[in-house]
């Protein structure tokens, strides 16, 4: 896969280079993106910078989830993270865990991103997505002061060179400022495969017209075949169904649903040196875990707020740790 990355500069300007993604990693090409040359060449445009009026956050999901599923949760969890209303930024996340739980979430301010895309336009420089360099950093480096946004963004790619694991917002980009990708070579690719085709099916016209026990041959297998194509998409539709029964079932086994406001409204009431550590779940209660570096004699206080639960709490000090662990058991007052 070909990509190109604009980064813009603390000076105000902006640098470009261009590369080969690989399995193993990203060979960069010489020199900088040149724009005589079409930038439809390029699988991937990516802008990034050390954007200003930006918020970060790493959350933790109580169980994986994929799909429209996983971007309802991280905007729930965005949301009740943002002082200002979700139209008025631009956002997306970054996974950090293979096993889909470990999310880190960024958001820009819609004004601070028109004006690095001003930049973008003067400079006659086009790209597919926004990045802003700061949710690109590696977790165990997130402490330190950033860097380059270029150097951000090569690091990042030496590791996730198809950047599968980035979902930046793509209704961003405005239309005149996205790559305009031709494809006319694959309209002539196709145009002629079909002539090939076309002269086969002509061929074979010919060859059965010649022998009429072979055509007859060939209409047979031929209804034998779609029969079995029947068959087959009968069966894949009985499957289809079982699937969605079994992930009904699942979802009403985990109630992953319904907990997620409460695990929320809970994790929102923490201090900030207690953390979730895990929670079970029956068909009447809920028991959460949650891991203190000191006590808090104002937490139960704190929890009976909450219109969403009554809780029982319960706490545990290790002998031989500073850690201390509350156990919450919840009754739910969802509907």
């Amino acid at each position: 896969m070909r990509f190109a990355v604009i980064a813009a500069t603390p000076d105000g300007d902006l640098a470009s280079v261009t590369g080969i993604s690989l399995r193993r990693g990203v060979n960069l090409m010489p020199g900088e993106l040149d724009r005589d040359i079409s930038m439809s060449l390029f699988n991937v445009i990516y802008f990034v910078a050390v954007s200003r009026r930006t918020v970060i956050k790493d959350v933790l999901l109580p169980a994986p989830l994929t799909g429209r599923n996983l971007a309802v949760a991280l905007r729930y969890e965005l949301e009740n993270l943002l002082p200002m209303p979700l139209d008025q930024v631009s956002w997306g996340w970054r996974r950090l865990s293979r096993d889909n739980r470990r999310y880190r979430l960024f958001a820009v301010h819609r004004e601070e991103v028109e004006q690095l895309l001003q930049q973008l336009a003067k400079s006659d420089y086009r790209c597919d997505c926004f990045i802003p360099a700061q949710a690109l950093q590696d977790p165990d480096t997130a402490a330190e002061p950033i860097g380059s946004a270029m150097k951000q963004m090569l690091d990042y790619l030496a590791n996730d060179p198809a950047g599968r694991n980035l979902h930046p917002d793509p209704a961003l980009i405005p239309r005149d400022l996205q790559p305009v990708r031709h494809r006319k070579w694959r309209k002539v690719y196709h145009c002629l495969l079909l002539a090939g085709w076309i002269a086969a099916l002509a061929l074979i016209l010919v060859r059965w017209g010649q022998n009429q026990e072979e055509f007859k041959v060939y209409r047979d297998r031929q209804q034998y075949l779609q029969k079995q194509l029947n068959e087959a998409e009968r069966i894949q539709q009985n499957l289809l169904r079982s699937k969605a029964i079994y992930q009904k079932i699942g979802e009403v086994k985990t109630g992953v649903a319904s907990v997620l406001p409460i695990l929320a409204d809970i994790n929102n009431r923490l201090p900030d040196f207690m953390y979730l550590a895990g929670y079970t779940q029956n068909a009447e209660n809920i028991e959460v875990i949650v891991i203190s570096s000191r006590d808090d004699a104002d937490l139960a206080r704190k929890l009976s707020e909450s219109g969403l639960y009554k809780s029982d709490l319960r706490k545990t000090v290790q002998p031989d740790s500073q850690e201390t662990t509350f156990t919450l058991n919840l009754r739910s007052l969802l509907p």
